[in-house]
């Protein structure tokens, strides 16, 4: 017999979780959309919906600045929302901050700052405290520690 090839929607609906996900994930699009037509385009390209918990409005941003410019128009995102009857039960909004991993900041930070390291007399309590350690696992990592002199 000659196996049947399922679209991807297809094997989405073949489970009540994975619909009720897709679901979900295609209301917070379309909230999505529809909130940062709104939103200054610089402000809205740093901006994304990420989660709608109990009727809390969960927004991230990617920069500290950024969050601080949603924080402070909360009030009127949440009365722009509650404006649709679909989400009047919003009761409020959040913000986060979570840096995007490629921002080119976090890159020009990481290649700035230097490793910490060790002092030696650091580096000699740790390696005495190893040898007195009866997990092996354990004093073989701060033996390492130890005797590369730099914190990883």
């Amino acid at each position: 017999m000659k196996p049947i090839a399922l679209s991807f929607v297809d094997i989405l609906n073949r489970s009540e979780a994975l619909r009720s996900l897709l679901e979900k994930a295609n209301r917070l699009a379309k909230l999505e959309q529809i909130l940062f037509k709104q939103l200054d385009p610089s402000l809205a390209s740093h901006c994304r919906l990420t989660n709608i918990r109990d009727n809390v409005l969960i927004i991230t941003a990617d920069t500290p600045g950024f969050g601080h410019k949603l924080r402070y128009l909360a009030p009127q995102i949440l009365s722009f929302v509650r404006q649709n009857p679909q989400w009047s039960g919003i009761k409020s909004i959040e913000t986060r901050v979570i840096p995007e991993s490629d921002s080119p900041h976090s890159s020009v930070t990481q290649s700035i700052l230097p490793l910490p390291s060790l002092s030696a007399e650091s580096a000699e309590q740790i390696h005495t405290t190893a040898l007195t350690l009866s997990a092996p696992a354990l004093s073989e990592a701060l033996l390492k520690l130890a005797g590369s002199k730099t914190i990883p």
